[in-house]
């Protein structure tokens, strides 16, 4: 079922959208210049950027990259976008992870951090994922 394969941006988004209770559509409007409309993931990226959860970090020259494997930093900057689509983020504050995450991403980091998503001790690897890891991810978040 996958559960070891390493997972791709539009894997990712197809676990998080179910997972917190978005839908896909069924329409596709080509914000992307390297997604095309009959593509199986083409409903969810639209979905997710509806609904905020593909932020400007993750997008370059219009291109969303739907088959790069994702790591922990890009998925944790979805996952923040779709939850706070839910539910409000805690209050911002310095973590452990502060120093190894880009900037871009560190709001999102900070978040996953405090809702306990990551392990709080900077155990946490910034690797890239597998579509196991993001389901585990995603079942801590509590909606």
């Amino acid at each position: 079922d996958g559960v070891c394969e390493k997972a791709s941006r539009a894997d990712a988004l197809d676990i998080l959208i179910k997972a917190l209770h978005y839908f896909p559509v069924n329409v596709y409007y080509d914000m992307f210049d390297d997604i095309v409309g009959h593509e199986w993931y083409a409903g969810t990226v639209e979905c997710a950027w509806q609904n905020g959860i593909i932020g400007e970090g993750l997008v370059e020259n219009r291109h969303f990259y739907p088959e790069k494997e994702i790591t922990m930093e890009e998925f944790l900057m979805l996952a923040v976008n779709a939850y706070k689509g839910r539910r409000h983020l805690p209050e911002e504050k310095e973590c452990i992870y502060d120093s190894e995450c880009s900037g871009r991403a560190r709001p999102s980091v900070r978040a996953a951090c405090l809702l306990g998503w990551i392990a709080a001790d900077g155990s946490e690897e910034g690797r890239v994922l597998t579509k196991g890891r993001i389901a585990e991810l995603c079942r801590k978040m509590i909606i």
